[in-house]
């Protein structure tokens, strides 16, 4: 009775040759040209003996038969090894990769009669002690080149192997023909259920069109390409390299996959420490901030004490004694000067108050800058205001407005700092306050010639929590506050910088809320 044979090799003469031989037997035989198509082909067929070669493209002789063991509906298959490197290849030890017997490639009218007497033989279940035995062997002449390529071959494998970055190689239809150990540990799939199938089924679907346009892309070029952002493979997050490869029989890719998800872990926990921190530092201010608010609420008794005792030295020491007035007249002009910053502080610090009134913007600037001028006189930092006499009223929180200011003012002061600490010599601290009105909109600029933003810097500024500043400076969340305050009155926040000249933050106020009036 006939049996179901396959033959898996990549010379089209062993095909004919076996084909003939053994169809003229009355036997069934099915034909493939490499590993990769014989896997496709038992998907849906038993074969009752397999005639495998050892070296072909694609998928090898070892992988396959790996891939075939791994499968119980062959469990009762006959697998035979048929190599042409039996004489120079000392280490085949073919039960070790599935294969029951192995046949020396020689003459077919030789090979014949080893064929006719394995395939009457049942599957071979290895003993203890049993050797490794190659029909025919003793005929074949070893060849010191094939030899070399062997061992050659067989250290390029060992290293892609066990290298620690995952290494895929698939055909040009993304048929996955290798795999190594670290690719079974992302994966945690092994090599042999991996053959055969297709590369993009290891990633998530969101993803595949992204991998299958760098695959494109790679073997276009014919150049290494890397994608530029970290996917998810298996259970881990990699960053991938493809690397395309053709000869005269194959045209493939290699994709090199090195394992990023310690250091995404790592910079996750850094970030998520250093959000806290922030927004310790935040509460930290937030209490400071009401602290504050009471020193202000507390400091109004005591400095009108003060001016009521200045009035009445004023009384006893009467106009003409114009030497003790003159003490007289500083007392009572520092009492008015820490009334105003109190009453500043206080008013920045109202926390309810949600309701918009007629902003006069000379007065809102005026409280912020109660906070700085000292601060900018010290620092030698000279203020360039630009404000006309008359301007429409506005219906916007004033408070709200008077925080925008100090901020603006808070980062102008560090720029310029920041500045002066790197240049040499020549170089005056300049900010500048211009508001003005265009059309039916007013204009708020606060400018400075400070160190200004590079490109990367003005496009995260407005971000939570990110800051050129010391951390102990600085929360983050200044610009990003000023960002929703204005959005939530209807206007627009521009800003203009140029790293190394300054920066200029513009606020627009729409028309919609200009009420022109007393």
């Amino acid at each position: 009775m006939g049996k179901q044979i396959l033959v898996v090799d990549n010379n089209p003469v062993i095909i004919r040759l076996f084909e003939n031989f053994l169809s003229k037997l009355g036997h069934e035989v099915q034909t493939a040209a490499n590993g990769l198509i014989a896997l496709e082909i038992i998907n849906n067929y038993v074969p009752d003996i397999m005639f495998v070669d050892l070296v072909m493209p694609t998928i090898n002789g070892r992988q396959f038969c790996r891939a075939v063991r791994e499968k119980p509906t062959f469990d009762n298959t006959v697998i035979v090894i048929v190599t042409a490197t039996a004489a120079e290849d000392e280490e085949i030890f073919f039960h070790q990769f599935g294969a029951d017997y192995c046949i020396g490639k020689g003459p077919f009218n030789e090979m014949a009669q080893y064929i006719l007497e394995v395939m009457e033989l049942p599957r071979h279940f290895i003993q203890e002690g049993d050797k490794e035995f190659i029909y025919g062997s003793d005929r074949l002449y070893k060849r010191e080149v094939t030899k070399e390529l062997l061992v050659s071959n067989k250290h390029l494998e060992m290293i892609l192997r066990y290298v620690s970055d995952g290494v895929i190689e698939f055909t040009i239809d993304r048929k996955i023909i290798f795999s190594n150990q670290a690719v079974e540990k992302i994966t945690e799939q092994s090599e042999n259920s991996l053959l055969s199938t297709d590369v993009l089924q290891l990633f998530e679907e969101k993803d595949r069109i992204i991998v299958q346009k760098k695959i494109v892309e790679a073997n276009q070029k014919r150049e290494a390409t890397r994608l530029d952002i970290p996917l998810r493979l298996g259970k881990r997050m990699v960053m991938i390299d493809f690397l395309p490869l053709s000869d005269d029989r194959q045209k493939c890719c290699i994709a090199v996959a090195h394992d990023v998800s310690s250091e995404l872990e790592k910079e996750v926990a850094e970030n998520r420490l250093e959000k806290q921190v922030k927004i310790a530092h935040v509460a930290r201010l937030s209490a400071i901030g009401e602290l504050a608010s009471g020193i202000a609420h507390e400091m109004r008794q005591p400095i009108s004490v003060i001016d009521l005792a200045g009035t009445y030295l004023q009384e006893i020491i009467g106009k003409e004694q114009t030497e003790h007035q003159a003490v007289v007249d500083k007392i009572r002009s520092q009492c008015k000067r820490l009334s105003v910053l109190s009453e500043n502080v206080r008013l920045f610090t109202k926390p309810n108050d949600e309701s918009n009134h007629h902003l006069v913007f000379s007065e809102t600037l005026e409280r912020a800058l109660s906070f700085f001028k000292e601060q900018f006189r010290l620092h030698q930092i000279t203020i360039l205001q630009e404000i006309p006499d008359s301007l429409p009223k506005v219906q916007i929180n004033p408070y709200k407005f008077e925080q925008i200011f100090v901020n603006f003012l808070s980062n102008a002061r560090y720029a310029v700092d920041a500045r002066a600490e790197m240049e040499t010599s020549g170089y005056a601290k300049e900010v500048g306050i211009k508001i003005y009105q265009t059309d039916a909109k007013i204009i708020i600029e606060v400018s400075d010639n400070g160190i200004g933003m590079s490109p990367e810097v003005r496009r995260q500024c407005l971000d939570s929590f990110f800051t050129t500043k010391d951390g102990k400076e600085a929360t983050g969340l200044g610009l990003t506050i000023v960002a929703s305050m204005v959005a939530n009155f209807g206007g627009l926040l521009e800003i203009e910088s140029q790293e190394g000249h300054g920066s200029t933050f513009r606020i627009i106020v729409p028309g919609v809320t200009i009420m022109v009036g007393p």
